[in-house]
């Protein structure tokens, strides 16, 4: 296995780990008796949304799901619809995100669709041109997402804005 090869796959590895690590959101400290105790969870303040990017390398090497979580996700695909998955987090006011269980609404509801409409990873579809909202819910927090469709010749562009 060639030096490239290992830093690709360390790279894959350290994408997929990081959100899985950070998921478990439990901290231990020492007491004053050196055992370990479970610190209480901060309180989230906000979500996070991230899209799932089907990255193409021109090797064909396989890194491990890829997603982001930029402030406009734009995407295009060919014929009437667009699908993407999205997944979510919660966030606890510092570096650190925990998994949650969100609901997901979609409207206008012709405009496109969410499924399932609760966990932390759906798959979103838009059906056809127009401009709607993606909401996403959790214990007494919201994040809007604005969604605008557009056909280019064959193809269905979707603007996602955060």
């Amino acid at each position: 296995m060639t030096v490239k090869k290992i830093l690709r796959l360390l790279l894959g590895l350290s994408l997929i780990l990081h959100p899985a690590a950070a998921a478990l959101g439990q901290t231990f400290s020492k007491s004053a008796t050196g055992t370990a105790k479970e610190k209480p969870l901060p309180a989230l303040t906000g979500i996070k949304v991230e899209f799932k990017v089907e990255a193409i390398t021109k090797e064909s090497f396989y890194m491990g799901e890829v997603w982001a979580s930029p402030r406009k996700f734009t995407g295009i695909q060919a014929g009437k619809q667009f699908t993407v998955s999205a997944r979510a987090w919660g966030l606890d006011g510092g570096p650190e995100f925990r998994k949650i269980e969100p609901n997901w609404s979609a409207s206008p509801a012709g405009l496109m669709t969410v499924t399932p409409d609760q966990g932390q990873r759906v798959k979103l579809t838009v059906l056809q041109a127009g401009q709607g909202e993606l909401l996403v819910t959790y214990g007494g927090l919201s994040k809007r997402l604005k969604v605008k469709a557009e056909y280019h010749d064959e193809a269905l562009q979707v603007e996602i804005s955060q």
